[in-house]
């Protein structure tokens, strides 16, 4: 598998959809700060401090569940290929009102019709700011392509419940790029129950890495429940996510596409968050993601978003 010849395959499109997308990347954030009362990131939500600290851990994958579970609720597994399994960590402080965020990610890639395999490992410093009706996230990190032990944790999930090994040899070559993130989220309408909103994000990678603009439509649904300190979060997203520069070796694992997905989420004490997702054509292959993160909070629990979610 050494001998494979892995040359970078860079998409000169620039179709209609990029554009749109750009416009809207580039539009929310000058329409929700020349449309703000305040320019500074201070806490605009009634009890949450200006200072927290959070620590989160997710996982997705195509297979979450088995067949004869899925099927109960009518919903089908993956092909357990192309992004199989990703693994998200995350370190948050909150300090004069503005979270920042340390995130990493491990993605393990497969492709078994082309018989190699490859894991994408990925650090990330991003800090958040919260304005009247928006919140914007920008960042940037390292991303590593190369062999970081997936083919051991995927192999001993499948040994552990009883699945045959995926014997994948990895590509000899060890990729080192750049990442830079932007997110931007714009209240359209909110009360007390709902908030409606619309967002656009972009990730820009080097090394033949995937790169994407997303944007999109997410509705929000919150009961909080009298007795107990007990919070019910539903979050439903729909939107076009686009992939460019990719590498001849990711290429197949990604495409253009609409995303459909749903989280069910809850908050216990303002402290302990957990949440379940299910996205179906998360990287443009037509393939359902199953995830789970779960989060505790000293202070305040920043809820968890979809974004987090959904990377590379």
């Amino acid at each position: 598998m050494n001998n494979i010849s892995v040359k970078l395959q860079v998409k000169n499109r620039f179709p209609l959809s990029r554009m749109v997308l750009a416009v809207i990347l580039l539009w929310m954030p000058i329409q929700g700060i020349c449309g703000s009362d305040s320019l500074s990131a201070v806490d605009l939500q009634d009890g949450e401090p200006s200072s927290a600290f959070q620590f989160s851990a997710g996982y997705w994958n195509d297979n979450f569940l088995s067949v004869d579970v899925l099927r109960q609720f009518y919903l089908e597994d993956g092909d357990d290929d192309y992004v199989t399994a990703s693994f998200w960590g995350q370190a948050a402080v909150k300090y004069k009102g503005r979270w920042w965020l340390l995130d990493s990610y491990l993605n393990i890639l497969t492709n078994i019709d082309r018989n190699y395999r490859t894991d994408l490992l990925t650090i990330r410093l991003s800090t958040e700011e919260r304005f009247e009706k928006s919140t914007l996230q920008y960042g940037a990190g390292m991303m590593y392509r190369g062999k970081f032990g997936g083919a051991s944790i995927q192999n001993g999930y499948h040994n552990l419940f009883g699945y045959g090994a995926v014997d994948l040899p990895y590509l000899g070559n060890e990729i080192v790029g750049l990442t830079a993130y932007g997110k931007y989220d714009y209240r359209l309408k909110s009360a007390r129950f709902y908030h409606f909103n619309a967002f656009g994000e972009g990730g820009l990678r080097t090394g033949g890495n995937p790169s994407n603009l997303r944007g999109g439509i997410e509705t929000e649904l919150r009961y909080g429940l009298s007795r107990i300190p007990l919070t019910i979060r539903g979050v439903i997203r729909t939107g076009y996510t686009h992939f460019f520069s990719t590498s001849q070796v990711l290429n197949p694992m990604f495409d253009d596409g609409i995303l459909l997905g749903g989280m069910l989420g809850f908050t216990l004490f303002e402290r302990i968050q957990g949440g379940f997702w299910l996205i179906q054509n998360q990287y443009g292959q037509n393939e359902p993601h199953f995830g789970m993160a779960f989060s505790f909070s000293g202070d305040f629990a920043r809820p968890t978003t979809f974004s987090e979610g959904i990377f590379p």
